[in-house]
């Protein structure tokens, strides 16, 4: 209900049982999809670290409101479109190479199709950076 008090996990177990039946009706138990969805309900501020008083806190009732991702490939599709264009690039240009890339063919690439006035000269800090970018994500 609108206006609730947030829960938190020092409550009696029935609060923590709401919110993990709330995972696990929205992941069906993945712990990929686990990890990345309450991710997401950090970063959207349902799910919060109380630091004066040591623990969590959630409004189980905006949690279970919230527009949830149906699945992987939609979440991480989701995180990809956040990150900086330049970011995407490379990881669309990784995606058609194959698993393995050298970071100078990478930057030489990103700088010839991508940026062809950028502030980096050497290509491989140019490729490693957007690779950093995308794995901190």
């Amino acid at each position: 209900k609108e206006g609730s008090e947030p829960e938190d996990l020092s409550h009696p177990c029935t609060s923590l049982q709401r919110l993990t039946s709330a995972v696990c009706s929205i992941t069906n138990g993945n712990p990929f999809f686990i990890r990345q969805q309450i991710i997401c309900w950090i970063d959207q501020g349902l799910l919060k670290l109380d630091v004066k008083q040591h623990r969590w806190v959630w409004d189980i009732e905006k949690i279970r409101k919230c527009t949830v991702l149906n699945d992987v490939v939609s979440m991480v599709s989701e995180k990809i479109r956040r990150l900086p264009e330049l970011t995407q690039h490379a990881l669309t240009i990784c995606a058609c190479i194959g698993s393995k890339i050298d970071l100078h063919i990478l930057g030489l690439l990103l700088r010839e199709i991508f940026l062809p006035q950028c502030d980096v000269d050497d290509n491989e800090i140019l490729a490693e950076r957007e690779i950093e970018c995308a794995i901190q994500e």
